[in-house]
């Protein structure tokens, strides 16, 4: 059985302290490159997904997040809300989960 989990930390430095115990991390990020976008395999079995706040990640904070290696990727032209977001990557982290079994 595959539940994802939400972890609540304060700011990014949390965030950053947190991102250790992943396999994989991931900021998606408007600045990211267009072409690079996030897709089902980018994603490890333990994957940490963070989603900026509305306006985007500032320059600290993104420096933070790629310094404590995160990778930047686009979720596409799109703007969405931080709940769409999050369901576009559980269901692209359930179709990798299919594929590797």
């Amino acid at each position: 059985m595959f539940l994802p989990s939400l972890d609540i930390v304060d700011g990014i430095d949390g965030v950053a302290a947190l991102s250790a115990s992943f396999d994989s991390r991931i900021m998606a990020w408007e600045k990211a490159e267009p072409e690079d976008l996030l897709g089902p395999d980018r994603l490890a079995e333990r994957t940490l997904v963070v989603f900026g706040p509305e306006g985007g990640f500032d320059d600290r904070e993104a420096e933070k997040l790629q310094t404590n290696g995160f990778d930047a990727v686009s979720l596409g032209n799109s703007i969405l809300r931080w709940e769409t977001a999050a369901i576009h990557t559980l269901s692209l982290a359930l179709y990798s989960r299919e594929r590797r079994t």
